[in-house]
């Protein structure tokens, strides 16, 4: 009976070890948990931010192709007129410039003459709207440059954000699992 009461105080001995040993496992476990809350919090912050990020960056790469086109467009306009304007340059030269007199001169009858002097009147105004319409397109164009230009670098440095962003999320997990690497040990 001796040797049983030796044997249930080492086996009670020992339990008491183990409850010992799991309380101190169960606050490791529970400081850890308490640990790993900030970090998760932290996680998830930058995981939004990295999602909206992404978001801003998607409506900057849209709002360039947007541009892109637009200039496209804008190009094509502005080559149309320009073609035009060179058209009609070559064909005032070709029918020379004609002063007054000259119009007087070469005309059968004065009905002849006004009606010469108000086509060129009417070729004078169509050349000043083209003209007006050549300055536009080309004042339009300059600023969907700049526009462009304005996305390209607000879509650069929404990466650099990104990848900033990107490094902070890799050094939080990493610190968390140095963190509990350690704690195994």
């Amino acid at each position: 009976i001796l040797a049983n009461a030796e044997s249930i105080s080492e086996l009670e001995d020992q339990l008491s070890d183990a409850q010992n040993e799991s309380a101190n496992i169960q606050a490791k476990i529970d400081s850890l948990e308490d640990e790993q809350a900030p970090y998760e919090q932290q996680a998830t912050a930058l995981k939004e931010q990295i999602e909206i990020t992404q978001n801003e960056i998607e409506l900057y790469r849209k709002q360039i192709r947007q541009c892109e086109e637009n200039i496209a467009e804008q190009q094509k306009a502005l080559d149309e007129l320009q073609d035009k304007f060179e058209q009609r340059l070559v064909s005032m030269y070709m029918s020379s410039n004609y002063s007054s007199m000259q119009l007087l001169l070469t005309s059968d009858s004065m009905s002849e003459y006004l009606t010469k002097k108000e086509f060129l009147k009417s070729q004078s105004e169509k050349d000043a709207v083209l003209i007006s319409q050549i300055i536009e397109e080309k004042n339009e164009l300059e600023k969907q440059k700049v526009i462009l230009d304005n996305a390209k670098a607000k879509l650069d440095e929404k990466i650099e954000d990104l990848d900033v962003q990107y490094e902070k999320y890799n050094k939080i997990v990493a610190e968390y699992q140095d963190k509990i690497e350690a704690e195994k040990e």
